[in-house]
């Protein structure tokens, strides 16, 4: 009983972690401010694409996903 009972919850746990991009959105807003602000600014994505250049302050949206069950990552470069 006890093992049916933690496979139900680790199942839940998993189902309801998975489908988070499904139920909060796909696209998430970033606001990048830089003191003294007009600092050139770069945005990639984890397999090195820019996906933002310009200057500070900036607001752009970002993907939650990079495909199903993986996260996005993003590295912000002050060059």
């Amino acid at each position: 009983m006890r093992t049916c009972l933690t496979i139900t919850l680790l199942s839940t746990i998993f189902i309801c972690n998975s489908c988070a991009t499904i139920i909060s959105g796909t696209n998430y807003p970033l606001h990048i401010r830089t003191d003294p602000a007009g600092a050139r600014v770069s945005v990639t994505n984890k397999k090195g694409k820019t996906i933002f250049e310009g200057n500070s302050p900036a607001n752009i949206k970002v993907k939650s996903g990079a495909g199903y069950f993986t996260k996005a990552k993003c590295y912000i470069k002050l060059p």
